[in-house]
């Protein structure tokens, strides 16, 4: 199946990969990262030259959520997780650069390279929707200074995704949007069409932007309240409801499996 590479353009060929929900309003000059010791292991894998904490400049980024974008577009929990099971520089986020663009928005050239992603997640917003999280670094030099200067004053905080989707459903028929006859953004009987990346995908890089699509995919001032969708079962309160549904869920699947026996049995 043909694969459709999105950008921020219009949705017919492209379109612009964040999750629009209002997830959280940042006014606050951009902070930063404060580089541990196991995040700058995972910097320098990116690396040719061992870095040093010193040298280098952090910060987080909410690149997408599950939220319809203003462009009418939608990433699932499930094509976040996608994304997130590639392998690092194959279509994972991680690996993937940060472009700024000379000309135009996504301008995919080496001169264009700022910064670059080592780390991401997934993670529950404060509003509770599912979005993506990720760690990039720029190295501190001479020609990196103005740069790292405008994203801590919240000059550079925009941004937007370009990826590839295998099958960008419609929201109204459930069908491959670039075959159906519904356009996205239009009314059907009181639903609006928007559309769905669904099947197999891949990232290709992060672009700053000046006006995004989403209001939600930006540089994060503060990432309080959001919450890392990998330790969201540490806290003790869903340690003790985990435990408390072993037992029914091992009833449960022994029941299952029982009956799966007997239906092969009963076919045979």
């Amino acid at each position: 199946m043909s694969t459709m590479k999105l950008k921020e353009a219009t949705i017919q060929t492209q379109s612009n990969g964040e999750g629009a929900g209002e997830t959280k309003t940042l006014s606050r000059a951009i902070s930063t990262m404060a580089i541990t010791e196991a995040s700058l292991a995972k910097i320098n894998l990116q690396t040719l030259t061992i870095h040093q904490i010193d040298e280098l400049f952090a910060f987080q980024v909410l690149l997408i959520d599950d939220q319809v974008t203003r462009n009418n577009t939608q990433y699932p929990e499930a094509f976040q997780r996608t994304i997130l099971n590639n392998e690092p520089r194959k279509g994972n986020w991680i690996g993937l650069t940060f472009l700024m663009g000379t000309n135009q928005d996504h301008e995919t050239m080496a001169r264009n390279q700022v910064a670059r992603i080592f780390d991401a997640e997934l993670v529950k917003t404060p509003t509770g929707n599912t979005g993506t999280m990720a760690s990039a670094y720029i190295p501190i030099n001479k020609h990196t200074e103005e740069l790292i200067s405008d994203i801590k004053a919240g000059i550079h905080r925009e941004v937007s995704i370009g990826v590839s989707v295998e099958q960008p459903l419609c929201s109204i028929c459930n069908q491959d949007i670039r075959s159906c006859e519904h356009i996205p953004g239009e009314s059907y009987q009181g639903r609006p069409a928007s559309v769905k990346m669904t099947g197999g995908a891949e990232a290709y890089e992060v672009s700053f932007v000046a006006v995004p699509v989403s209001m939600s995919a930006q540089i994060m001032s503060s990432t309080e309240g959001y919450v890392s969708m990998k330790e969201s079962l540490n806290t003790p309160t869903k340690k003790k409801e985990v435990k408390a549904m072993k037992p029914e869920f091992k009833e449960a699947m022994k029941q299952t499996i029982l009956s799966l026996g007997k239906e092969t049995l009963a076919d045979d």
